[in-house]
């Protein structure tokens, strides 16, 4: 929801870019359906203008939306340096790019984490998602290639939480 949000609210163009290569689920939240994602553009960085980019994304006012079709197996990482070509080039288009990296940490999601500026890892107040956040936070904070600032946002919190945050991440 933070995505529809800062284009509604700042007037700014905004993209939401679903990276979620095993379960994508961003077209469906949003109602956007495209037949790419992120590896054409990362696979075409000789052809990346404004133009190509318009053919892939599906277009919502102040929001653009990069779906992932379905289910990737990524077999083969994109060079590095055509990821840093793609994301320089989405920070010359938009004022906010929110992506979608998924619930589990990739070979994929790996590779792309040193071009964020900000980290937020999602997580509702369930043991078993308690637990994975504290494992993927204790992931990021020793990342050699993390540059960015890891905040983590409760989802979902009850108005009378039974257990509390702290102790389920102990």
């Amino acid at each position: 929801h933070i995505a529809p949000e800062l284009g509604r609210l700042g007037r700014q163009k905004t993209l939401l870019m679903d990276l979620d290569v095993a379960a994508p689920l961003v077209g469906f939240l949003v109602a956007a359906e495209s037949h790419y994602s992120l590896f054409e553009a990362l696979a075409n960085t000789h052809r990346l203008d404004a133009s190509f980019w318009g053919a892939l994304v599906a277009r919502r006012e102040n929001l653009d939306i990069l779906t992932m079709p379905g289910p990737t197996c990524v077999d083969q990482l994109p060079p590095p340096e055509a990821i840093a070509a793609t994301f320089r080039f989405l920070r010359s288009q938009y004022r906010w790019v929110v992506a979608d990296l998924g619930r589990s940490l990739t070979r994929f999601s790996a590779a792309l984490v040193e071009h964020l500026d900000w980290l937020l890892l999602v997580a509702t107040m369930e043991r078993p998602a308690a637990e994975q956040a504290r494992r993927l936070a204790g992931y990021f904070e020793t990342a050699r290639n993390l540059r960015a600032p890891l905040r983590l946002v409760l989802n979902r919190v009850p108005r009378h939480p039974g257990m509390r945050w702290r102790r389920l991440c102990a």
